[in-house]
């Protein structure tokens, strides 16, 4: 698994959405490395690599970390790799993360149809197809223009074959009936005007089967929150009191 390091202290890593890269996570990189060692991840893109795969490769990081436990975030399907890591590696986690997750995807047909136009349709008509997608609740509607473009750009590098394979895993995903097992403290992020799912749904769903959680609802975001200027993880662990080392060291009391 390739990764990049940025600041010291607590161990959080980000594990991100179907894009995979962790490209887009830099703001909320700079802003955490002020008060984490924050480890951001690139997921595997070739091969023919299982959820099994992508929770060794954390758990391999971690080892290789030699850190102690750390804080998981994943976004999306980064959020059913993070899932399935706290069911397996429980030792290994202080706190649990998730944004825009869920623990089974509802809308299958979605999904199918996804992979079949990925296999069949020439991919550079799929890549142009995701400069509509920032209409379509993926990305806060006031998002700046030079964002977007970001956001454009990095996801039009994304290999076909890694994509078509994320979504045939979470469309054979489902651990709704392991929820209870998961221990350790857990945030739930739910974007309020994610059209991809009912984030919301979902999370509150969630948050009623583990038994040590939290939810917060992101009113004015999309499925994808995180490069919003308006989304801040540190401001959202503080007002959650999640992270009580935030309110300890740095920010106020």
């Amino acid at each position: 698994m390739q990764y990049r390091i940025s600041g010291s202290g607590p161990v959080l890593i980000f594990v991100p959405g179907l894009d995979g890269t962790g490209e887009l996570f830099y703001r909320q990189e700079r802003e955490l490395a002020k008060h984490f060692m924050v480890v951001t991840c690139s997921l595997r893109d070739s091969g023919d690599f299982t959820y099994k795969d992508l929770i060794q490769d954390l758990a391999d990081l971690i080892t290789k970390l030699d850190k102690g436990t750390v804080t998981l975030c994943g976004e999306s399907f980064g959020g059913t790799i993070s899932l399935q890591f706290a069911l397996a590696h429980p030792k290994l986690l202080e706190k649990l993360v998730i944004i825009n997750s869920f623990p089974y995807f509802r809308n299958r047909a979605l999904f199918i149809t996804g992979i079949l136009l990925l296999e069949f349709i020439p991919y550079k008509f799929i890549q142009l197809s995701r400069v509509a997608a920032v209409h379509l609740g993926l990305l806060a509607e006031d998002m700046a223009i030079e964002e977007r473009e970001r956001f454009i750009s990095i996801t039009t590098k994304i290999p076909k074959l890694a994509v078509v394979r994320r979504m045939d895993l979470i469309r054979r995903y489902d651990i709704r009936n392991k929820l209870g097992e998961i221990t350790m403290p857990t945030l739930f992020l739910a974007a309020r005007r994610d059209r991809l799912q009912n984030s919301v749904l979902e999370a509150e769903f969630m948050v009623g089967q583990v038994s040590n959680a939290k939810v917060k609802i992101l009113e004015n975001m999309g499925h994808i929150p995180l490069p919003s200027p308006k989304c801040s993880l540190l401001e959202i662990f503080r007002e959650m009191d999640f992270l009580p080392y935030l309110r300890q060291h740095f920010l106020l009391p």
